[in-house]
């Protein structure tokens, strides 16, 4: 059993899902470290949320491994969050390079700074293609450079961590929404209201999104949660969703229509894409945030008003 963690390290900490983690950590009465890079730290309005916390900073970047090792000087856990997307305008070998040499650079600190243990927000993305039912001992498919970097980084923690004894685990977060965050979903919110055909999940015909306070929170849960032993757990919102299902739900949401009615259809399927057992069982994490409750803040950030629409 590990000792109780005191202080840790954030990467990707002023990130969609980083600056929720941190202040989550904070209001714990941890001490946090956030690695932030230099360009970053400054920017005053970047980091004034971090010191408002009382977040140490620390300048560096995942790709500078000496930044890295002095970041993690001291720390009890390390929960890597920082991550490139493959965006608009990221090439292939920005998205593999920086996950890649990135999450190696973490767990190499991790070994030499003898940290206790390792958090890392891995993806859905591993799987590829899947239809429903998709559990974490379900073979890894990935078909994009994100789901093969993300996978790579998963081998190596595996590989490395258990010959030196470092506790870890592995979080395959489903995609993450919320205000502020990825434009994929809030343009698919728009195109929804535009009335377009809803586009085809990239994995497959469903979706089950977390929101970023769900997210957030799991990343806490599992910092803060002793495990017998290192586990990769599913991490996904309560709702699974098609895309007609989630049209309908906006629409229903937007006009203020009977929510009833879609819940008799079931808006949602019955089975999930993605099987949370292990992280309820192992992590007691339950999503408190269904599409219900999160997808207003995505019609407002749409930009278009209800009234227009009435």
């Amino acid at each position: 059993m590990s000792r109780t963690p005191k202080r840790f390290l954030v990467t990707g900490a002023t990130g969609f899902v980083g600056r929720r983690v941190v202040g989550e950590l904070a209001a714990n009465g941890h001490e946090v470290v956030a690695l932030v890079r230099p360009s970053t730290a400054s920017n005053p309005a970047s980091i004034e949320p971090l010191l408002r916390d009382g977040v140490e900073i620390s300048r560096g970047d995942v790709l500078d491994a000496a930044s890295v090792r002095r970041a993690a000087s001291d720390v009890d856990v390390v929960c890597h969050l920082a991550a490139v997307l493959p965006r608009q305008g990221s090439s292939v070998s920005d998205v593999l390079r920086s996950n890649i040499v990135g999450g190696k650079n973490v767990l190499d600190a991790c070994v030499r700074q003898s940290v206790v243990r390792l958090v890392f927000a891995s993806s859905v993305a591993v799987y590829g293609r899947c239809l429903f039912g998709v559990s974490e001992r379900t073979p890894p498919n990935p078909l994009g450079p994100y789901g093969y970097a993300k996978l790579a980084v998963e081998q190596a923690i595996h590989e490395r961590a258990r010959k030196e004894g470092l506790s870890h685990s592995l979080l395959r977060l489903s995609p993450i929404y919320g205000r502020g965050g990825p434009p994929v979903f809030t343009r698919q919110i728009r195109q929804v209201l535009a009335g377009r055909r809803p586009r085809t999940p990239a994995g497959g015909w469903l979706e089950q999104w977390i929101h970023v306070d769900d997210a957030a929170r799991a990343v806490l849960v599992a910092a803060t949660t002793d495990v017998e032993r290192p586990v990769t757990f599913n991490l996904a919102g309560p709702d699974t969703v098609s895309p007609h299902q989630l049209a309908s739900l906006v629409w229903s949401l937007v006009l203020d229509g009977p929510l009833l009615e879609y819940d008799r259809r079931g808006f949602t399927s019955a089975i999930q894409l993605f099987d949370t057992t292990r992280s309820r069982a192992t992590l007691g994490f339950v999503p408190r945030v269904g599409l219900i409750d999160g997808l207003p803040e995505l019609i407002d950030e749409s930009g278009v008003a209800p009234s227009r629409l009435t």
